[in-house]
């Protein structure tokens, strides 16, 4: 499972690799046992999050000019928090998340972190 842009993409051992848009994805289940085998600070797409994984506060960088909202989503899709941008590089307190993946969108960009 990879985040590209927009979009979560599964890859199966067999190679294939199916893309689902992240706004369009509702819940996710894993029937068998998963781990997370890369995991880095720095998105494609040129957003910056750290430290990751992360305990109490993230940091953001790279957030696009104009960008006024930031969200966060859990695996499921739900929004679980909308943060107002008032600078580039804002800090997040996220000690009132449960442990787990998340995707953060900033404008037309997201990134993905993990919240212990």
């Amino acid at each position: 499972m990879t985040f590209s842009d927009e979009d979560l993409k599964i890859v199966y051992t067999s190679g294939s690799i199916q893309p689902y848009a992240i706004a369009g994805i509702r819940k996710i289940y894993f029937y068998e046992p998963t781990a997370i085998t890369e995991l880095t600070g720095v998105s494609r797409n040129g957003l910056l999050l750290y430290p990751n994984p992360v305990s109490t506060r993230l940091t953001i960088q790279g957030i696009p000019a104009g960008t006024t909202q930031v969200d966060l989503f859990n695996l499921t899709g739900m929004r679980v928090l909308s943060i107002l941008v008032e600078d580039d590089s804002p800090v997040i307190d996220v000690t009132g998340l449960k442990p787990g993946l998340y995707v953060l969108k900033a404008s037309h960009l997201t990134a993905k972190f993990i919240k212990q």
